[in-house]
């Protein structure tokens, strides 16, 4: 499922997967306008006469700005009295419906304008966070029950429920791409490929990526696949069939993650260019999980040097029952690449893992990148001049640790509960500064 409207996304800080790897992104919900007056109440008086000695039993017709539901307040008089004018029941500062805290009321009653059930910002129905608001409600379009538009159960959502959905990109900005749901059922670890094509007839030059898993997410990785002969929007058992840094384009291990390109560099696409959402969950409650992965991709704007991916992955895990291992690599930058971004990639058993450049003469230097969270790898950015460069002769070496804590070797491999991995992964730009490789 391709969605093409769209919508900026902003800087983010943390990460997850080879870019879980970049920054995590907390989830956040936005709200629309409501109406300001609404509800079943009336717009003057209460049911009584309108004098009465101050105790009336209600106003002319309604309350004069708002009734149950309304955008102020009470469910009767205009002032206070029950029906008369100062201080009784449906009152506008205290009584039953009053325009502060009244059944109904402007800030908490029922159906109050920013709190109430159908209020305009939380209340059931509410146009933010209630049961039928237009973002993160089950219901109404804008306002809650006795709202003048929507109301619980009414004619739609919003554009965003909160932390389970991702917007798509403004129009005109970038693009979002959905998978294909499917279910993983209670203590299942699987590996499914998505087989997608970018819905552009023009090459897709991408300044920012943003991501959305369901829970249960592992990892997934954007592929390019080029020769895929799968049907377009199915799903297929196993891991997709891409390479490392001739396939690779984004990944993430948050559920929900990010990251954003510098200023004049973007990742580019051809047009109708065949990929790959590879993804890897795993369901420990014990409930079904309907699982998808959405994508957004920003587009990259005025003139930029195309970025190209590093990845590394290290063959060489054997770690001995309930012991301990440390495996390394190095990998050798292409002349003229700045780096911009490098991180690492583990399983639960990782206990460190780090990046070092390493000089011309073979000496350890500075530690780029520290890792002691699998789940959370530290991220380094160079995203404005001095980006990260090496002189002629320079590498940089990648290390990862582990504790075994099962009865039998732990190996390379994709399951998370039962292999371990050693990744790193470094975005550089320009795409034209071959030579780079890892081993």
């Amino acid at each position: 499922m391709i969605r093409l409207s769209t919508r900026r996304i902003f800087n983010r800080s943390t990460v997850g997967l080879a870019f879980p790897m970049l920054f995590a992104l907390a989830a956040c919900g936005s709200g629309d306008v409501t109406s300001p007056q609404s509800g079943t109440g009336g717009t003057t008086g209460g049911t009584g006469g309108s004098n009465g000695n101050g105790t009336g039993s209600g106003g002319t017709t309604g309350g004069a700005t708002t009734g149950s539901g309304g955008a102020t307040t009470g469910s009767g008089g205009a002032t206070t009295g029950t029906g008369g004018s100062t201080t009784g029941s449906g009152g506008a500062t205290t009584g039953t419906g009053g325009a502060t805290t009244g059944t109904g009321g402007a800030t908490t009653g029922t159906g109050g304008a920013t709190t109430g059930s159908g209020g305009s910002t939380t209340g059931t129905g509410g146009a933010t966070t209630g049961t039928g608001g237009a973002t993160g409600g089950a219901g109404g379009t804008t306002g809650g029950a006795g709202g003048t538009t929507g109301g619980t159960g009414g004619t739609g959502g919003g554009t965003d429920g909160g932390a389970d959905t991702l917007p798509p990109p403004a129009a005109g900005t970038g693009i979002q791409m959905k998978t294909k749901m499917f279910t993983i059922m209670p203590g299942q670890e699987l590996f499914k490929c998505y087989h997608a094509q970018i819905p552009l007839d023009t090459e897709l030059d991408v300044a920012e990526f943003e991501s959305l898993m369901s829970v249960g997410s592992h990892h997934f990785i954007l592929y390019r696949a080029d020769g895929d002969t799968a049907p377009l929007d199915t799903i297929t058992d196993g891991s997709c069939a891409g390479g490392l840094n001739n396939s690779w384009v984004y990944s993430s291990g948050q559920p929900r993650y990010g990251f954003k390109n510098p200023p004049g560099v973007a990742m580019v696409l051809n047009a109708k260019q065949r990929v790959g959402f590879d993804m890897h969950y795993i369901n420990t409650t014990t409930k079904p999980i309907d699982a998808q992965v959405t994508l957004n991709m920003i587009f990259a704007t005025g003139t930029f040097q195309k970025a190209a991916p590093l990845i590394s992955f290290n063959v060489g895990i054997n770690i001995p029952p309930n012991g301990q291992q440390t495996v390394t690599g190095t990998c050798t930058p292409g002349a003229g690449a700045n780096f911009y971004m490098a991180s690492t990639h583990t399983h639960k058993r990782g206990v460190l893992a780090t990046i070092h450049r390493v000089l011309a003469d073979g000496t350890v230097g500075e530690e780029l990148v520290h890792t002691t969270d699998w789940e959370k790898p530290d991220l380094a950015s160079w995203n404005a001049v001095p980006f990260l460069t090496f002189k002629p002769g320079e590498k940089f070496r990648y290390s990862c640790s582990y504790q075994n804590d099962r009865n039998v070797p732990v190996t390379v491999g994709n399951s998370a509960e039962t292999n371990e991995m050693c990744m790193a992964v470094t975005y550089f730009f320009p795409a034209s500064a071959t030579g780079g490789s890892c081993n």
